[in-house]
């Protein structure tokens, strides 16, 4: 089977969508699916299938696509769809529509990493929404990485194309290091000996609640609790402009709280995949204060639970259970420094706490193997060329 991915961002630029559409490649491969990317110039990926060759999501590249799909005879279209990676343009959504009418007509499959809508002029959410149900009624599948949008997909919309949940995985897997190791990475980083370091994971934006965390952090080492924080990663990534805004608050926030940048507050800065892991596994906790509540989509959440690590993060919107109930985690309100503090000193008091926390994160974290995710995608891409 012959697959071409479509999505506005592919390593070497940095996002989630871009690390999840590589890893599910690699897992792909081993299943003998043969893949190629079609994605934006941006892109300075040397790869021999990847064709970075977008320079802007309009109504243009439909004809790049078809190229590609004749010449590589493609038998399925997967669509990454988020539309900020597609600079919010509506021709992604559409192209299902086009490509139907298009010989030779490929199978089209279409995972939804959320349901925003494009921007297409003011005031037009009626078209937004339409134009957005559009790309999910012309596919032949369409994949949900949470139950939470595939029961908001089914509540809006009638449609007879069949949908599927497939959740998605960590994007760092886990690299073992030895005490030693340990102890000498959190020295090289600038941590304190006796200091309590509580990791931060992921791409910086404005849902990350990273200005709770610090106010928390504030308050703790008010109280002479010895916090210290990593940020791991640290980028605002490649796909939203308005990330670098967000970022400008943040620095604006440290100079206001009076932390300082490489004393209280750490930062790798943006690191490869391994380094990544073991600055991770420096860390006595990790803390994920999201703004809109936590959700299996968020791959910052599933890689600290695959590295076995405690986790503080927010409620959900919408209740998950098997997350809820692992015990893998402490649960705080969005937007409120004092309960995160409160839950990051109860896991610096309690040593045991934090143990079983991790205990629990590492178990959890077993169902999000991203083979298992390439058997389900591999299972729906069959379904989908049957279908079409």
């Amino acid at each position: 089977m012959r697959v071409l991915f479509i999505t506005g961002e592919y390593p070497p630029l940095q996002g989630g969508i871009a690390d999840y559409t590589a890893l599910l490649r690699s897992e792909l491969r081993a299943l003998d699916v043969t893949s190629e990317v079609l994605t934006d110039s941006a892109c300075a990926s040397t790869e021999l299938t990847v064709h970075p060759v977008v320079g802007t999501w309009g109504f243009a590249f439909w004809g790049v696509a078809q190229q590609i799909i004749s010449e590589r005879r493609i038998d399925v279209v997967h669509i990454q769809y988020q539309t900020a990676a597609f600079d919010l343009k509506p021709a992604i959504n559409l192209l299902p529509w086009y490509l139907q009418r298009c010989s030779p007509r490929p199978a089209i499959v279409t995972t939804f990493h959320d349901l925003s809508e494009p921007y297409i002029f003011p005031k037009a959410g009626p078209v937004r929404r339409w134009v957005t149900h559009m790309l999910g009624r012309h596919s032949d599948a369409i994949i949900f990485t949470t139950q939470e949008d595939r029961a908001k997909w089914s509540a809006a919309v009638e449609t007879r194309v069949p949908g599927y949940q497939i959740d998605i995985g960590p994007n760092i897997a886990e690299v073992p290091i030895t005490a030693d190791e340990r102890q000498a990475l959190r020295a090289a980083c600038g941590v304190a000996p006796n200091a309590f370091l509580v990791g931060f994971f992921g791409f910086v934006n404005a849902t990350k609640g990273l200005d709770t965390l610090f106010m928390a952090v504030r308050r703790l080492r008010d109280e002479g609790i010895p916090v210290q924080v990593l940020i791991v990663g640290g980028s605002v990534g490649d796909s939203d402009p308005s990330n670098a805004v967000y970022k400008e608050h943040l620095e604006r926030l440290i100079r206001r709280l009076d932390l300082d940048m490489g004393d209280i507050l750490l930062s790798t800065g943006y690191v490869e995949a391994a380094e990544a892991s073991r600055a991770l596994a420096t860390c006595d906790a990790v803390a994920l204060p999201f703004t809109d509540g936590v959700s299996l989509r968020r791959t910052s959440l599933l890689t600290a639970l695959d590295h076995g690590l405690p986790v503080v993060t927010t409620c959900p919107k919408q209740p998950i259970p098997e997350l809820q109930e692992s015990g893998a985690l402490l649960l705080v309100p969005p937007d409120d420094p004092p309960a995160l503090s409160n839950a990051l000193r109860r896991l610096y008091e309690d040593p045991a706490l934090d143990e079983t926390l991790g205990g629990a994160a590492h178990q959890f974290a077993r169902q999000f193997s991203w083979h298992r995710i390439a058997e389900h995608t591999l299972a729906v891409y069959t379904a989908a060329c049957q279908r079409k």
